[in-house]
């Protein structure tokens, strides 16, 4: 399905959401090794935080969302305008995966905003714009859930998606080498 890009104003700052493309790679890496640095400071080591990032947001990793848009993945970005003087900039960016299975359920894969534009309304846009898509699909492909992971230290995380209706389903451990992470699960029916 094509999608038009939106635009939000929060405040004096405005940005526009739209699907990822290849070209915003780069930009998209940076925005997950600076938000990861931040979050999981205290959390997670440095070392893992490298692999994660090397790993979860290489070239090839990032292609596969792209190249799945619109049929059991959504991957989108926000970014400020730009203008001759200033190039436009991804200030943040989520994907959804629709997980595979009998009843297949959607995941809020990724979700990340550099930290000067959190509490703007960029991470509510595009959890807005994303679950339009869902809610978008035929009923017999629409997942009747979504899902996401957060760590459990994350507070700030855990209010936002609980101010978006988002219920909490269970407490895990995710493994990364040599650490555990205490992890909360979050659902929300589509």
């Amino acid at each position: 399905m094509d999608t038009i890009s939106n635009e939000a104003e929060t405040g004096q700052q405005k940005f526009i959401l739209r699907p990822a493309r290849t070209s915003d790679i780069k930009a998209i890496r940076e925005v997950a090794r600076i938000t990861w640095n931040i979050t999981y400071a205290h959390s997670v080591s440095p070392s893992n935080r490298e692999r994660v990032i090397a790993s979860s947001y290489s070239d090839s990793s990032l292609r596969r969302s792209f190249s799945r848009e619109g049929r059991d993945n959504w991957f989108w970005v926000a970014e400020t305008p730009g203008n001759p003087d200033q190039p436009s900039q991804i200030v943040g960016f989520a994907d959804i995966a629709v997980r595979p299975g009998a009843q297949p359920h959607a995941e809020l894969t990724r979700i990340y905003v550099l930290p000067e534009w959190q509490r703007q309304g960029v991470g509510k846009a595009l959890i807005d714009a994303l679950l339009a898509e869902l809610r978008a699909l035929r009923p017999e492909l629409r997942p009747p859930r979504l899902y996401l992971s957060v760590a459990a230290h994350n507070r700030q995380a855990i209010a936002f998606y609980e101010q978006r209706g988002f219920r909490h389903n269970r407490d895990f451990q995710a493994s990364l080498p040599m650490q555990l992470l205490d992890m909360q699960e979050y659902v929300l029916d589509i």
